[in-house]
């Protein structure tokens, strides 16, 4: 796992960076790579990847939306964690999906170590392997980057962010009961979708955050559980 930390302010940046590491210390683990930055461009240039990244938006140059967006861009499935001195920015943090928004001089200490502790957790649960297994032949996917899974003639096909589709005979009803808490909703049954693709909803349909914008169609059998399962993902996860 790597973290990254991107501010303008040297000593907020020194705070947060003795927070990261003394939660590492108590939980008795290695210390993950650090990288400090004080501005978005220099973290765009940056090379390394990044798992985790508390991210400041206003900023000289790049503002943290825009070094976000394109974060987003280089790296899905990025966590990131708005750090602000305002409130004015919420709105726009939600609509790109953060992880959450910390108000610089409100958050206490315990809840900053709550969102590591959060957003460690859904590391975790982003690189977990999903395995199946094709004429004896197993196949391994990180989680974070299947899009959704559709079964069609007793054969399911793996849609993943890449644009690839892998292909495997089995039955929906079975990964669904697999996948389920890493954020997977069934929305038809022929569809099992990772919740963190999902851009739009509508009353039949819906769109997912995927290279082809695909669309979905929703089956009235699974219309309400997946707005309550939704509403719930969306209120434990973003800002």
């Amino acid at each position: 796992m790597r973290i990254a930390i991107c501010d303008d302010d040297p000593l907020f940046t020194a705070q947060l960076l003795s927070y990261l590491k003394d939660f590492f210390k108590r939980k008795g683990l290695k210390c993950p790579e650090i990288s400090t930055f004080n501005s978005g461009e220099s973290l765009l240039k940056d090379s390394r990847e990044k798992d985790i990244v508390f991210l400041d938006i206003e900023m000289p140059g790049m503002n943290g939306l825009e070094v976000a967006q394109q974060l987003q861009q280089l790296r899905p499935g990025v966590i990131i964690i708005f750090v602000s001195g305002y409130t004015s920015y919420v709105s726009g943090a939600f609509k790109i999906n953060a992880f959450q928004y910390l108000v610089k001089g409100a958050a206490t200490d315990e809840e900053i170590v709550a969102e590591l502790r959060r957003a460690e957790k859904r590391y975790a649960e982003d690189h977990y392997l999903y395995t199946f297994y094709n004429h004896a032949e197993a196949t391994k996917i990180r989680i974070q980057h299947i899009v959704y899974i559709e079964s069609r003639n007793r054969h399911l096909y793996v849609h993943t962010s890449d644009g690839q589709s892998h292909e495997f005979r089995g039955r929906l009803d079975a990964e669904e009961n697999k996948l389920r808490p890493f954020r997977f909703v069934r929305i038809h049954k022929s569809y099992l979708v990772n919740m963190a693709y999902i851009a739009r909803i509508g009353k039949l349909s819906l769109t997912l955050e995927d290279e082809a914008q695909t669309e979905l169609t929703i089956s009235r059998t699974y219309q309400e559980n997946l707005l309550l399962t939704y509403n719930t993902y969306i209120t434990g996860c973003s800002v």
